[in-house]
């Protein structure tokens, strides 16, 4: 890492909230049981199975996004299912998908949502920093139809 980096930054740490992407989580998770519950009790099973597959997609969204916070050293994903973390030296790739970016390093991966659901008063040092960091350690951030539906693996911290 670039001492240059390190020292206008300091070990700063820059947090934005995800509230949007969130947000379409809850939206879908309560809007498709609302519907599965209305068709099941109408006795449309298979429909109500349908809006069923719908919550099940939801529900990964609430579970695993949360604030994330990234510093020159790394980047932290407080999610409800747990942190997750990983070290920027440590990154061999990004994929990003329609909704998703996922760093990889060996066999593990942080999932995060895209920068354009990042929001908060620290967004625009925060989208700063990750880009000066991709660029200086040259990682290239590649299309990957996966990255929408991978989970995080090896990153969990313990609280």
């Amino acid at each position: 890492m670039n001492p240059d980096l390190i020292q206008q930054n300091g070990e700063r740490t820059f947090s934005v909230s995800v509230w949007m992407f969130q947000s379409v989580g809850w939206f879908g998770f309560v809007f498709f049981l609302a519907m599965a519950l209305g068709a099941g009790f109408s006795g449309e099973t298979g429909v109500a199975v349908g809006f069923l597959f719908f919550v099940l997609i939801s529900f990964p969204i609430l579970l695993l996004s949360g604030p994330i916070s990234i510093s020159a050293s790394g980047m932290d994903v407080l999610t409800r299912s747990g942190r997750y973390s990983m070290k920027w030296n440590e990154v061999d790739r990004i994929e990003t998908g329609a909704s998703m970016m996922v760093l990889f390093a060996d066999r593990r991966r942080l999932c995060i949502p895209l920068c354009k659901f990042w929001s908060g008063v620290d967004r625009e040092p925060t989208l700063l920093l990750f880009q000066r960091i991709l660029d200086e350690l040259q990682i290239e951030m590649k299309p990957s139809i996966r990255a929408d539906y991978l989970f995080p693996k090896g990153t969990r911290v313990p609280l």
